[in-house]
């Protein structure tokens, strides 16, 4: 954010201070929005997830969560008949509470994983459409932590 902030002002003078204020804003808000993250994960009782592909490992770190399987671990290719088998085992063995998937794939691949390890299909939004909403990031990422809650705080 800052760089942006640093760019504008460098483009624009005149505009340093507004590019200053927004910024100054923007990063108040996603401060609180990675304390409400932090505060959750201190009580998720489960710790291990299946992702669609790699889009969460950072978030899955910084909130202590383990990726234990990725269904899609090359963009395109869909994993084989025994690729299913073996993950849905390790859904099974290490109590992973629900599969993750994401709004702008299919659902398939998902559902039929998630029906043969007997646990439901959750969506996490990476945000990678965009949305030209001011707070489309923001909103995204709460209904992200609300995903997670509901998976991870149950038992």
């Amino acid at each position: 954010m800052r760089e942006i902030e640093t760019a504008l002002s460098a483009a624009r003078p005149a505009g340093a201070g507004a590019f200053r204020r927004n910024a100054d804003a923007y990063v108040s808000r996603l401060s609180v929005l990675a304390a409400e993250f932090e505060t959750a994960a201190k009580t998720f009782r489960r710790r291990n997830i299946v992702t669609f592909h790699n889009v969460f490992d950072y978030l899955a770190r910084d909130l202590g969560l383990a990726v234990v399987g990725v269904i899609e671990t090359a963009p395109g290719q869909e994993p084989s008949a025994g690729e299913i088998r073996n993950l849905s085992r390790t859904i099974r063995g290490k109590q992973v509470p629900a599969v993750f998937t994401e709004p702008q794939y299919s659902p398939k691949l998902s559902e039929a994983l998630a029906r043969e390890a007997g646990v439901p299909v959750r969506v996490l939004d990476p945000v990678a459409t965009g949305s030209p909403a001011l707070t489309a990031y923001e909103d995204a990422m709460r209904r992200n932590l609300s995903t997670l809650k509901g998976a991870l705080s149950a038992r």
